[in-house]
């Protein structure tokens, strides 16, 4: 009887351990659920109930989806008018991963991700990218997080994406 319920508590542990980590497998269990682009290319795993876990280079990043493709949560504030200069965003890092933000371009089907860099600043911004549109403000002072890079997503992955 106490070797059945300490594996009850050894197996509970290890499913709570890997609750707090985006989908690690757990021993004997199935592989996580895996985003594919329409090609079959595997972006990653699912990362909570709808995001990707991206690795580029370098980089662990939680990028948002929704319906099958990108998902911009927040726009991408630049420091100079017309979306040039230094780009940043409001959304706060989470310190376990890279936080990215896809912002579609111009041109339909035109993808960029911008990598956010863990320390804010307060800076000066005076436009930002939503939706594949720019737009002006007003310069202002803000807590704001910088974008360490960028990748051209356009052409990596091919919606419309699924989960297998």
């Amino acid at each position: 009887m106490g070797r059945i319920l300490l594996g009850i508590v050894v197996g509970l542990l290890a499913i709570s351990a890997s609750a707090t980590e985006p989908n690690v497998p757990v021993k004997g269990l199935a592989q996580p659920p895996t985003y594919v682009d329409v090609n079959g290319r595997v972006l990653g795993p699912l990362f909570g109930d709808y995001d990707v876990l991206l690795r580029l280079d370098q980089f662990s990043i939680v990028v948002t989806m929704s319906g099958g493709t990108w998902y911009q949560e927040t726009p991408v504030i630049f420091a100079e008018p017309g979306c040039s200069g230094t780009a940043y965003s409001y959304s706060e890092p989470s310190p376990e991963v890279t936080r990215g933000i896809v912002a579609a371009g111009p041109l339909e089907g035109q993808f960029t991700l911008y990598v956010l860099g863990d320390r804010g600043e307060v800076v000066t911004t005076s436009s930002f990218l939503w939706d594949g549109a720019c737009s002006d403000y007003p310069p202002v002072q803000e807590m704001a997080w910088p974008v360490i890079r960028t990748y051209d997503l356009t052409y990596m992955f091919q919606p419309p994406f699924r989960i297998r």
